[in-house]
């Protein structure tokens, strides 16, 4: 509830939470929790699994997505693109939660989770690898939050694992959290955490974004001061504790003192630093992850961002040199009396038979997405051609298709569920379709 101060309204000091810092909702992930046997269990949104995504075809058309000059997902596909890579961050098998930081996680996995389902900018991936270390974090935050207790024993929290996390990697985690180490470090961060008076109210989405559709409404550049106001207060203009509004009023203070004419620019002595103090190295408030004092008001960009720069600009030298050679190529055709390229026909069928050591008729074990050493079920390959149908959707590369003998795992949704067969359990005796990399070739 809203209290005054002042003649000013403000909200009370935990009523926004920390961005990227939600976890997905975990709480039905394992059920429905306590309560009596007459009520009815709260329906929830589940776990974030994105299997449109994963269940893409091969030969589709990847998603584009738009990047600003900071290197900032944004635009349309921006959700989808930051909740791809949140679920890519809570699968074990690239992502293991065993691990101390993400530092130490090896980079052929983390080279791993740079998948070729979405259309991005040469030179990204630093930046990328660096989002998803951030909702790995939060991922064991939530899981620590929501299952752990630091009073009961492994064995009894053994068993309440959370179905996404591999056996393995649970046990190994609540042992490093038992320890007398990991405790003492755990107080120290929660007596840090309980210091924090302002929280923002901009929910999931980034503050590129905010950026991105603020500016284009007022038709100007924003500076720090006023995107500290927008972020940090409701839809109506309220402030999100009494300390936001406290900070909110110096601002505006030293913003009417600035000479007529001169602008509030983004810099190292605007008004929002001058209020809340110096930024701390690799990171500058208000702007997103990844964005550092070098890119907004350094002589020299950061490291990395001069790396991605050097890949745009390679990428365009490149692509430029390859249409230079394009209409070499025609002239040339075209001198000696020869159709150009793009009037020939050209067809090409991919073989996924070639590509993978299973055929059809093969018995195989279809394995989970979430954690690719457990078995779903055991069936039989049907078809490997990428043009066939399952379901009245395109095999596609990659992909084959499988009678479904046994189920194992009868909870397991399917990747492209079709009719009434939305998991493993519905489809018993029916074909479904299943990456080849999931399949696996039962040995006698």
């Amino acid at each position: 509830m809203a209290r005054t101060r002042g003649g000013k309204s403000y909200r009370g000091e935990r009523s926004f939470q920390l961005r990227d810092e939600d976890p997905e909702n975990l709480e039905n992930e394992e059920g429905t929790g306590g309560g009596s046997d007459d009520e009815e269990p709260k329906k929830t949104r589940g776990p974030t699994y994105m299997r449109h995504i994963w269940g893409r075809h091969g030969t589709d058309k990847r998603i584009k997505v738009k990047f600003n000059t900071l290197g900032e997902p944004v635009g349309t596909n921006r959700s989808k693109f930051n909740e791809f890579l949140g679920a890519l961050a809570r699968i074990g098998k690239y992502a293991p939660i065993d691990i101390d930081s993400w530092r130490k996680i090896p980079k052929s996995l983390k080279n791993d989770m740079i998948d070729e389902k979405f259309d991005l900018p040469v030179g990204i991936e630093e930046r990328v690898k660096q989002s998803i270390g951030k909702k790995w974090r939060s991922w064991k935050h939530a899981l620590k939050k929501t299952y752990f207790s630091p009073n009961e024993s492994i064995e009894s929290q053994v068993l309440k694992r959370p179905k996404r996390v591999p056996p393995q990697q649970w046990r190994n985690i609540l042992t490093k959290w038992l320890s007398e180490e990991s405790k003492r470090i755990s107080a120290t961060n929660k007596k840090h955490r309980e210091k924090k008076k302002m929280n923002h109210s901009t929910g999931k989405k980034p503050f590129a974004q905010v950026r991105v559709e603020k500016e284009k409404k007022v038709g100007h550049p924003l500076s720090r001061a006023d995107m500290f106001t927008i972020c940090y207060t409701n839809s109506n203009g309220v402030p999100s504790s009494y300390k936001v509004g406290e900070k909110m009023e110096e601002m505006e203070g030293l913003k009417n003192q600035l000479p007529e004419g001169e602008e509030d620019s983004v810099g190292r002595n605007d008004v929002f630093a001058r209020v809340m103090g110096e930024e701390r190295s690799g990171r500058v408030r208000t702007y997103g992850l990844g964005v550092t004092q070098s890119d907004l008001w350094g002589d020299i960009p950061s490291r990395s961002t001069c790396f991605r720069l050097v890949m745009e600009q390679s990428a365009a030298m490149s692509k430029m040199e390859r249409r230079i050679q394009q209409l070499e190529s025609i002239q040339q055709g075209r001198s000696q009396g020869q159709s150009s390229p793009s009037q020939q026909r050209y067809t090409s069928q991919s073989s996924n038979a070639i590509l993978w050591p299973i055929k059809v008729g093969d018995k195989v074990t279809v394995r989970s997405m979430v954690d690719s050493s457990k078995i779903c079920a055991v069936g039989v390959v049907r078809n490997l051609d990428p043009t066939s149908e399952v379901g009245d959707t395109h095999l596609g590369s990659y992909w084959c298709e499988i009678h479904v003998n046994v189920p194992v795992e009868n909870d397991e949704e399917l990747m492209r569920p079709y009719h009434n067969f939305r998991k493993i359990g519905d489809a018993i005796g029916v074909a479904i379709a299943w990456p080849i990399s999931l399949v696996i070739l039962e040995e006698n």
